[in-house]
């Protein structure tokens, strides 16, 4: 009897032995399975966008402030993981250029719609990639003082005057006239920008004439190299209570 004991109890303990190394070997093979999916470099179809990526990156890049009064500019290499679905991860700076921009490359990269991900062997993988993320800073076009050929108005410009400007009622009661310079720039299509008064009258003139230029039509602009040029202009408007040139406030 003790001997059937002991046979069933070592028949128990090989049993529960049995069954701890084949949970371990499930447990192990469940740890395999879950082990992160192969990082590929090169695969049968690469990643790509589906979208334009330059429209992308120039409509939410911003440029940092401190790279751009410092006038850092360059191009950034950001390696990232598309994986399975096409999300990125993993985003890393490869080469930098510094002053905040290679964290504002990062951050939009970071946050840009998913890509088509790369295939092998007919199935979606993990592909490493690197994006160059350039920061250039956009210089204004040059405004001329002196051009080979001069803007002209291309309509008689005394008349214009004369039909459209209006005399400010205060200036007029109380005997204010003479000339406002206003300055300008002609563009190269003609048209006019950046009104200032170089010279005033006071007394509302200064607002008339401001309003008088900045509706005038598009003048004849301005040539240099034979290619139109923006450049400044100043032009007087004479404010006088008798004499031609001038009518009542009918605002």
């Amino acid at each position: 009897m003790r001997a059937i004991i002991l046979s069933a109890l070592l028949f128990f303990a090989l049993s529960a032995s049995a069954q701890y190394r084949k949970l371990k070997n499930d447990t192990t093979q469940e740890k395999t399975d879950l082990a992160p999916a192969a990082i590929y470099e090169y695969v049968e179809q690469m990643p790509e966008p589906g979208y334009d990526i330059n429209e992308y990156l120039s409509g939410h890049l911003r440029y940092p402030d401190s790279a751009f009064q410092h006038n850092i500019q360059g191009r950034i290499v950001v390696k990232f993981l598309v994986n399975e679905d096409g999300s990125a991860s993993d985003c890393k700076i490869e080469k930098g250029i510094g002053g905040g921009c290679d964290e504002e490359a990062m951050r939009v990269l970071r946050s840009m719609p998913k890509w088509k991900p790369g295939i092998h062997n007919g199935l979606p993988v993990r592909v490493s990639t690197m994006l160059p993320v350039t920061f250039t800073i956009k210089t204004a076009p040059q405004v001329y003082t002196y051009i080979e050929q001069q803007p002209t108005p291309g309509f008689d410009l005394s008349a214009y005057i004369k039909e459209h400007l209006e005399y400010p009622e205060f200036a007029r009661k109380n005997g204010i006239e003479g000339n406002v310079m206003v300055k300008f720039v002609l563009n190269e299509d003609g048209s006019i920008s950046d009104c200032v008064i170089l010279r005033g009258l006071g007394g509302g003139c200064d607002e008339e004439a401001l309003r008088l230029v900045r509706g005038m039509p598009h003048w004849k602009p301005g040539q240099q190299n034979g290619k139109p040029v923006k450049v400044y202009f100043t032009l007087p408007i004479q404010f006088k209570l008798k004499g031609a040139g001038t009518r009542s406030n009918k605002r």
